[in-house]
């Protein structure tokens, strides 16, 4: 009983450098340094280091350079030190943002549509889904923006989505409602979904982009 109240007070002190560090006199919160939640009590605090970040202390007791902050957040624009402590900011700070695919980011309104989408489109993936993915799983870049993911098949329909954003402004002027139809500004070509017509522009007119953002005159 005795040696187990002298653990105790060691247990309370173990974090006590860090309470000046953390508190946020404005906010009057303390915030955890590596994932930034915030608490109303310096105990919970204590509780959530001892609970959460294990596996990151050494992290605690000195500055955290930016350079080693290699991983983002998808849903903001915070960066942490691992793959471990962006998830629980993901399931923490996010929480009230419906439900992520883990593995293409696709969101959804209802856990039950983010289930039907993984079993459907992500079956040859579902290794990935009993199990935490780390950063060496993700293996695949996009080129466009920073994400990453586990197969070269979510990256290239990612990539797709990147083209559909990149000709989006085409959607309204190529639409013909008459005859409901998608027709390319510049060979007339015409297509029933504005997929098609994208898939069109990006390889018949990837050299005449600049011809699509603007007005063209008949003198042209």
């Amino acid at each position: 009983k005795i040696l187990h109240s002298h653990l105790k007070k060691h247990e309370t002190q173990k974090f006590e450098y860090l309470r000046k560090e953390a508190y946020n006199e404005s906010e009057k919160r303390f915030k955890c340094k590596l994932c930034r939640t915030k608490y109303k009590f310096f105990s919970n605090l204590k509780a959530h280091l001892n609970s959460v970040h294990k596996e990151e202390e050494e992290f605690l007791n000195r500055e955290i350079k930016d350079l080693e902050l290699k991983f983002g957040c998808h849903e903001c624009d915070e960066r942490f030190l691992s793959a471990n402590i962006v998830a629980y900011h993901l399931l923490h700070a996010h929480k009230d943002q419906g439900s992520r695919c883990k593995l293409c980011y696709k969101m959804f309104t209802k856990r039950s549509y983010l289930i039907s989408h993984q079993a459907s489109v992500h079956k040859n993936e579902s290794e990935f889904l009993s199990r935490e993915i780390t950063a060496s799983d993700l293996k695949y870049s996009c080129s466009e923006c920073d994400k990453k993911f586990v197969s070269q098949v979510i990256l290239k329909a990612h990539l797709r989505n990147h083209k559909a954003q990149k000709f989006e402004f085409l959607r309204q002027e190529a639409f013909n409602a008459a005859e409901k139809v998608y027709r390319c500004k510049l060979c007339y070509t015409e297509y029933k979904h504005f997929s098609d017509l994208i898939c069109h522009t990006s390889s018949i007119h990837k050299a005449d982009v600049e011809l699509l953002q603007r007005i063209i005159k008949d003198d042209e």
